[in-house]
């Protein structure tokens, strides 16, 4: 009887060590299942944040503005770190600043048209001010005392010195920096 209990014995060791073989060939296999759907995922998911970086080129190159800026928004919500979202968010207010127009429909009044989109645009650039420095910082400062203009100007909703102030700080951040020099020389006239 003891010779039937070792075949046994070596039976069931022999059974365990396949088992835990097929186990193991499993877990490498889903393993590595795993991983290749998480690459093509990852890859899939950076092809399509590029093509929306594209479209909100796209979009502000052909000055649709406030369009550019939500599909910016759209990237900034899936990743809010993504610095590539956030300047090209950034540099879409300042081109919208610079190329600021609002059409009024007869016997409307520009401030209804003209309030919410600034605000839009203030808001961006203050956000963007807020982790910049050097000479871009000194481009924000303009292009947020530009706004303030337009903000007085069209939307008549500014009444105090707060576009000059921007200017100037644009110039102590960089003395050189053209469109502070430029939207000051317009302020003062």
């Amino acid at each position: 009887m003891p010779k039937a209990d070792a075949s046994t014995g070596r039976t069931w060791s022999f059974i365990d060590s396949w088992v835990g073989r097929a186990a193991a060939i499993t877990g490498l296999v889903a393993t590595l299942a795993g991983g290749i759907t998480w690459w093509a995922t990852r890859d899939r998911e950076h092809a399509e944040r590029r093509a929306q970086l594209v479209l909100a080129q796209s979009q502000a190159a052909q000055g649709d503005y406030a369009v550019s800026l939500d599909t910016y928004g759209d990237l900034l919500r899936t990743d809010p770190l993504d610095r590539s979202a956030q300047e090209g968010q950034l540099n879409t207010a300042m081109l919208w600043t610079e190329n600021f127009s609002v059409l009024v429909p007869e016997g409307g009044n520009a401030s209804d048209v003209a309030g919410p989109q600034l605000d839009r645009i203030l808001t961006t650039l203050e956000s963007g001010l807020a982790r910049t420095e050097g000479p871009q910082k000194a481009d924000i400062q303009a292009h947020l005392g530009w706004a303030r203009w337009l903000n007085q100007h069209i939307a008549a909703r500014e009444f105090d010195s707060a576009a000059e102030t921007n200017f100037r700080a644009a110039l102590v951040s960089d003395p050189q920096n053209v469109y502070a020099h430029a939207m000051l020389g317009n302020w003062l006239l």
